[in-house]
């Protein structure tokens, strides 16, 4: 049994300066707060946060960044990583406070207690009693091999437990000490022949060995190519113990890059133990370790198509988060400038998540913006399906990429034109109200259930009806645009528009408009302003840093995998011809 915390929803009662990064009372009442401390005024909002989506198949893990040693109990402040239900286990040392991390202590009387405050910063929480799996000792995890007989017969199923053979070859890996003996030994494991339950169970013992001193880095390079046999295998034994073994090492300073490079080459179920290693190396200055996991990533990436949705959602809600190399690796996956596989979000997953990042870290915008692939509607019940969709969110930035790519119609031919006119009919209405929402917003509140009502008690001026219709006006021009390119006819509920709002409507369509109807009446081309260019696109300071530290950190990392491949390749050639010859004998 062990006890956790979890914070109240309801009855946090300290929030952080945005500024200053002081704590701040929070009154239940209020929706904005003052610093004391600096004079900071800030908005106070309640989330839900997505979650991210499980991979099939991961195994339990037993660490998340942190440095402490397992079985280490919380210090003040800064304890061990606790888990929640969303990692599926729970290993809680001791109690602390999830406002401040300093340890409480609790009396068995206190399992009645509903909410207990912390008497160091005043956060309340709950108390709860769950029943989970006993922590296994690292010692069950990665027994130590030993040295069998020669006269031991071999047992060649793979799937066996016990092969004296294998066992015997791994009992010489982690003892030998001539570091080309060793190395030869190690090109064994590149044999189906040791690719078993055997080699999975010392795996753990072989990847420490990697680790221990003295390091041999072409000693690395030949165990990890057998590693990564055992992660491809379909016994999902084999690839977990790999996992497993390689936890510990990869939140550690060295973690060996043949070993990341290997964890790269195996299924989709190492890509949160990859970033979490990226992240944590990032944050401790080691920007080509962050490099390595992250270049392994990308190939997950490459040899695993079918999980592309899966594991393209636990990158992108990361990035809320996420700085340096971490970052720019995370963007450059959704611009489709890394991975090379074609992979792109779906539409609606990015707006979505151009939503949370308005609200939680605008400088990501100008970013996922130019992450947005998709095509238009097949028809007109695909249309009114992004009418609908778009009228759920919320932010501007979502707002406008929804309104002048999302919701471009696709083109028709005449006979479809009837079909499409009821839909982009409801697609100019929407247009109207982003452009005039000072006039239309009210009925189109009403429409959509309260979606873009303000906050309660908060109006921010820039939000304002007024300037959100002058924020969306480029985004609706690119609509109405698109509705003048793609269609065959120029659909009727377009034409009224331009007869009730003519000179209104902003000057880019009345161009396009004038341009197909030069002889229209209801357009003034005298009142249509010159022709600019657009502003130049900058990108933010921070993103183009983060950009810069990946290319460079990259390329150390990929020279050094080359030079140590091909240290490894004339390693064999001087031995033998064959990887058989040049492995050196078990027994």
């Amino acid at each position: 049994m062990n006890e956790v915390l979890t914070r109240s929803l309801v009855r946090i009662k300290r929030g952080i300066c945005p500024r200053c990064g002081l704590p701040v009372p929070l009154d239940e009442m209020s929706p904005t707060i003052t610093c004391r401390a600096c004079g900071c005024e800030a908005i106070v909002e309640r989330r839900l946060r997505t979650t991210e989506p499980e991979l099939p198949g991961t195994p339990l893990r037993s660490r998340f960044g942190d440095e402490s040693e397992p079985g280490a109990a919380p210090g003040t402040g800064a304890g061990r990583w606790i888990r929640s239900s969303q990692f599926r286990q729970g290993d809680v040392a001791a109690v602390a406070c999830p406002g401040c991390g300093v340890t409480m202590a609790l009396a068995e009387e206190n399992d009645a207690v509903e909410v207990l405050r912390c008497d160091s910063c005043g956060t309340d929480a709950r108390y709860e009693r769950r029943i989970v799996a006993r922590p296994r000792d690292p010692s069950e995890i990665a027994p130590a091999p030993r040295p069998r007989s020669p006269d031991e017969p071999p047992n060649l199923d793979d799937r066996a437990e016990d092969d004296p053979e294998t066992e015997h070859l791994c009992w010489r890996l982690v003892t030998e000490r001539d570091d080309a003996l060793r190395t030869a030994l190690a090109l064994n494991l590149r044999r189906w022949r040791f690719v078993n339950r055997t080699s999975a169970r010392f795996a753990p013992a072989l990847i420490d060995r990697m680790h221990a001193a003295p390091r041999s880095p072409l000693f690395e390079r030949a165990l990890a190519d057998g590693l990564s046999l055992l992660l491809n295998h379909d016994d999902h034994r084999l690839r977990d113990a790999v996992l497993i073994g390689s936890e510990r090492h990869l939140f550690r300073p060295g973690a060996s890059r043949p070993l990341i490079s290997a964890l790269g080459l195996g299924p989709p179920i190492g890509l949160k133990l990859l970033l979490d290693g990226a992240e944590w190396a990032e944050r401790h200055g080691d920007h080509e370790q962050a490099a390595a996991c992250l270049n392994a990533v990308n190939w997950i990436f490459q040899r695993n198509h079918g999980a592309h949705a899966s594991m393209g959602e636990v990158l992108l809600y990361r990035l809320l988060y996420l700085s340096g190399p971490v970052l720019a690796f995370g963007l450059g996956v959704a611009q489709r400038r890394i991975t090379g596989t074609g992979f792109h979000f779906d539409p609606e997953t990015l707006l979505r998540f151009v939503d949370d990042a308005a609200a939680e870290r605008p400088a990501l915008v100008p970013e996922l913006v130019r992450a947005y692939y998709g095509g238009p509607p097949a028809n007109g019940a695909a249309l009114r399906e992004r009418i609908a969709f778009f009228r759920s969110i919320g932010s501007l930035p979502a707002r406008r990429l929804a309104l002048s790519q999302h919701l471009r119609p696709a083109a028709s031919d005449p006979a479809a034109d009837a079909l499409h006119h009821p839909a982009c009919a409801e697609l100019v209405r929407l247009v109207e109200e982003s452009l005039f929402p000072d006039e239309l917003r009210p009925a189109a509140d009403a429409d959509d259930g309260g979606a873009i009502s303000r906050q309660a008690g908060s109006v921010d001026p820039a939000t304002s009806p007024r300037s959100e219709g002058a924020a969306l006006t480029d985004a609706a021009c690119a609509c109405l645009r698109g509705l003048l390119a793609e269609c065959a006819a120029i659909p009727p509920a377009l034409e009224d528009l331009v007869a009730r709002r003519g000179d209104e409507l902003p000057a880019e369509f009345r161009r396009a408009y004038v341009a197909l109807v030069p002889s229209t009446p209801r357009i003034d081309r005298a009142a249509i302003p010159p022709w600019s260019s657009p502003a130049a696109e900058t990108q933010a300071d921070a993103i183009a840093e983060a950009w810069a530290m990946w290319r460079r950190a990259l390329a150390a990392v990929v020279d050094d995998d080359a030079e140590l491949r091909d240290r490894l390749r004339e390693f064999w050639s001087e031995r033998a011809s064959s990887p058989e010859a040049a492995a050196a004998p078990v027994r």
